[in-house]
């Protein structure tokens, strides 16, 4: 269970030290090149050695870092979706719907995207109905200073039932 914090301490080694290679090709590229070679060298079917353990999260950190995002350009975030729904539906897929990893994990993945999708419309969908129609009202609370505690409880207080 020990070996499990390397791969957290890695990336929390990356974070510290973003700043040296997250604009810079050249290290991004030996970056990805060692972890490669890592995971290359690492033992089949050993995936607690410790080469393994530290390749893996700067692979996976150098590419999520290096995607430059074209279609949504940062307006909505689905993580939270998928975060929410992507282990019960994977778990369910994997055991009721398809005997076959790899279909299982398709299948996953499209009806994860979808419940993410609607969880973030209905977001939105509470924003624009409840919330921002509170704060269009109750705005200038936020520049006497009030904390957020203090705005939650007054939206509760007065909110119409």
């Amino acid at each position: 269970m020990a070996a499990l914090s390397i791969p957290f301490s890695i990336g929390a080694l990356l974070f510290s030290v973003e700043s040296y290679w997250k604009d810079s090709n050249k290290v991004k590229l030996i970056l990805m090149a060692a972890s490669i070679a890592g995971i290359a060298m690492s033992p089949a079917n050993d995936e607690i050695s410790i080469l393994f353990l530290m390749s893996v999260p700067v692979a996976v950190i150098i590419l999520g870092s290096s995607v430059k995002d074209v279609i949504i350009k940062g307006r909505f975030d689905f993580s939270y979706g998928i975060y929410i729904y992507a282990f019960p539906v994977q778990q369910i897929c994997s055991n009721i719907v398809s005997s076959n990893f790899y279909v299982s994990i398709l299948i996953s993945f499209f009806i994860t995207f979808i419940l993410a999708a609607m969880s973030l419309f209905m977001v939105y969908g509470s924003w624009f109905m409840v919330h921002g129609s509170w704060f269009m009202v109750h705005g200038s609370w936020l520049k006497e200073g009030l904390s957020i505690g203090r705005l939650l409880l007054a939206y509760h207080m007065y909110a119409p039932s």
